[in-house]
């Protein structure tokens, strides 16, 4: 005859087991300088794509080649993030610090594009979009590894700052072309990732540091 193993029941008294929530491994004043380094490259990323056809046609290039050079910068933008990740995956580049160096290279870019020149725009078009435009998956990279326990929330706040760049990136820079023109907007572009890459860099010390103060002593 079948049998069934005999039901034990919890002691009188004994509380329920209670599921540990989850929270992000760093504290939030370093997911927040994580939302502040994604929105100054999506703010720069956004003004980039959303302006760089009305700037190039602005500077003399025809509205075929103006609209050939966001196709080219965008196919170019593509490649660099599939190699990006690659070099990542290699271990031979931490996320972080491949995306402080994308920032500073793409912010290289964005100068480039400043000398407002048909020439100067098809030549600017590649670092811009190569490098200034290819972190996002190296960023979301760098807060996931750096965040194991809870992914979700800590990329919720990140990405926060990433959307709240990439809105008012656009707009910022339409303000900035009605006041100074193309130029003083892709200076200002430069400048911005040139911010961004700073704070990436301070923040992967922050980091480090952190995980640092948490290893044990020997006792």
């Amino acid at each position: 005859p079948l049998t069934l193993p005999p039901l034990t029941l919890p002691a009188r008294g004994t509380p329920p087991a209670v599921t540990k929530r989850r929270s992000p491994d760093l504290p939030l004043s370093l997911l927040l300088l994580y939302a502040a380094v994604g929105g100054l490259g999506a703010a720069a990323a956004g003004s980039l794509v959303g302006f760089l056809v009305s700037g190039a046609e602005a500077a003399g290039t025809s509205p075929a080649l103006a609209g050939l050079l966001l196709t080219g910068g965008s196919l170019v933008g593509i490649s660099s993030r599939i190699l990006q990740g690659r070099l990542v995956d290699r271990g031979t580049v931490l996320a972080i610090k491949q995306t402080a160096l994308l920032f500073g290279l793409g912010s290289l870019g964005m100068l480039v594009l400043s000398l407002h020149d048909p020439t100067w725009y098809i030549v600017g078009v590649i670092p811009a979009f190569g490098f200034g435009w290819a972190w996002p998956g190296l960023f979301n990279l760098s807060v996931i590894r750096n965040n194991p326990s809870a992914p979700g929330a800590a990329t919720g706040v990140s990405q926060t700052g990433v959307y709240i760049g990439a809105g008012a990136g656009p707009a910022a820079g339409g303000w900035i072309i009605a006041a100074g023109g193309y130029p003083t907007l892709w200076i200002s572009g430069a400048i911005t990732l040139g911010l961004a890459c700073g704070l990436a860099l301070a923040l992967r010390m922050l980091v480090r540091r952190e995980r640092n103060s948490r290893i044990p002593l020997p006792s």
